[in-house]
């Protein structure tokens, strides 16, 4: 009986530890903008030559045995320059990190994405492009690939197609780079388009996707504030709109008819985070899951508007 007892005890005990300790490391998540201010500051001391290689001990192998909890998750290329964990100076456990040549999503790219965001609760999900990428530049110039690789170009195709319909003018280097940046845009909108999971914790405010542009040569990751945007440097909060001052009183207090009585002044709008993720607004819809595999291209609906 007494044994009974104590296993009760024991068990509500443990029971109600694991609740506080869910409880107190979702308090302490950080927030979408928290996470990419600490990768924007970890890309800089990359840049700066001053990395500080957090999180890379026998300490920290021990705890992340245990369980994983990364605070963002990156879907990146595959090539050999662009190493995710140093790029923003990283260690383990700290970044989910997704790579595939031309950063790409196809079937178990986005259930990977699924993953991160519905089961480890990760806030932020960037997706990440980098400038002289050898599977854009081959989409680009028509380059016979054999094998599997005419399939992943056909991922990337679309991306291609839009960026040479909005800058017709475009060649060469020029039109690689625009592709680049439709590409980024080109996997968001995939994965909305086949993930009702992914745009319904996006409409949720649980997890936010941006995109960014890493340049190889200097090292600095570039932002993307959304469909079309310019890439950008992550900017601090914006201030709160000051209040409007209130008119000022006349000297009489005279009656006015309803009809000439002054309106308040509207308050002026905040200015946009360039940190903000695209709005699924428009994918209202749940969309069938993709019938293909990683090595035949979704039907994806081109952006309405490429980057320029």
């Amino acid at each position: 009986m007494f044994d009974r007892i104590r296993i009760g005890r024991f068990l509500g005990v443990v029971l109600v530890g694991a609740w506080v300790a869910s409880a107190l490391a979702e308090s302490q998540a950080p927030s979408a903008n928290e996470a990419v201010k600490r990768l924007a500051a970890g890309n800089a001391r990359f840049r700066a030559g001053s990395p500080t290689h957090p999180n890379g001990d026998a300490a920290r192998r021990a705890e992340t045995a245990k369980g994983q909890e990364p605070f963002a998750a990156v879907v990146s290329c595959s090539d050999s320059r662009v190493p995710v964990e140093l790029v923003f100076d990283q260690g383990i456990g700290d970044v989910f990190v997704v790579r595939i040549a031309g950063n790409v999503c196809g079937v178990s790219g986005v259930a990977t994405v699924e993953y991160a965001a519905e089961h480890l609760h990760i806030p932020l999900l960037v997706v990440m492009g980098h400038t002289s990428c050898g599977a854009v530049t081959a989409v680009v110039e028509g380059a016979k690939l054999d094998g599997r690789l005419s399939d992943l170009a056909g991922l990337i195709k679309p991306a291609v197609e839009t960026a040479r319909k909005q800058n017709p003018a475009l060649k060469g280097k020029e039109l690689v780079a625009a592709a680049t940046l439709a590409n980024v845009q080109n996997t968001i909108e995939t994965l909305f388009e086949y993930s009702p999971l992914i745009t319904g914790l996006v409409k949720e405010g649980k997890v936010k996707i941006v995109g960014a542009l890493y340049d190889i040569e200097s090292g600095k990751v570039l932002w993307l504030p959304g469909p079309g945007g310019e890439p950008t440097e992550p900017a601090p909060e914006p201030a709160a709109p000051a209040k409007p001052a209130a008119p000022a009183k006349p000297a009489e207090q005279a009656k006015e008819p309803a009809s000439t009585k002054e309106a308040e002044p509207a308050a002026p709008a905040q200015e946009a985070d360039p940190a903000d993720g695209p709005d699924p607004a428009d994918k209202t819809e749940d969309k069938p899951a993709p019938t293909h595999n990683d090595t035949a291209p979704p039907k994806v609906d081109k952006p309405e508007e490429a980057p320029k």
